[in-house]
């Protein structure tokens, strides 16, 4: 094994390289009644996410009680599982306050804005009315 490769940070990685070393996504988690928030988040990632979020354009839905995560688990901890939370459980795809986290810095956004931003799809003109 050529130390050089795993000594090497996941910042100096290639896309490709990253990738593989990023749990692919399997499950999209967003509220019960998703409003046009969650639903334009979650449509952002499916058309936009796959080199990001490998995973992520075959990934199931499902739904949760707003702000609550499956056994009270942390957004970050979902993820490394491979599970993508949306507009909810304070994660970084959500601008709601919750127990966590009062998520004061993203209260003048939205989820889908924030997605946006994420796969740098915020200046595209398609979606200059977000």
């Amino acid at each position: 094994m050529n130390c050089d490769t795993c000594l090497k940070p996941l910042a100096l990685l290639s896309m490709e390289q990253y990738a593989k070393k990023v749990t692919a996504v399997h499950t999209l988690l967003t509220h019960v009644h998703p409003d046009l928030d969650a639903l334009l988040a979650l449509y952002l990632l499916r058309k936009h996410g796959e080199e990001k979020f490998p995973g992520v354009k075959d990934a199931k839905l499902d739904f949760v009680s707003a702000n609550e995560l499956p056994g009270g688990a942390m957004p970050k901890d979902l993820e490394a599982e491979g599970i993508l939370a949306v507009d909810t459980g304070g994660g970084r795809f959500d601008n709601h306050p919750n127990e966590a986290t009062s998520n004061q810095e993203k209260w003048d956004t939205c989820a889908s804005e924030l997605v946006a931003k994420s796969l740098g799809v915020d200046k595209n003109a398609a979606y200059r009315f977000l």
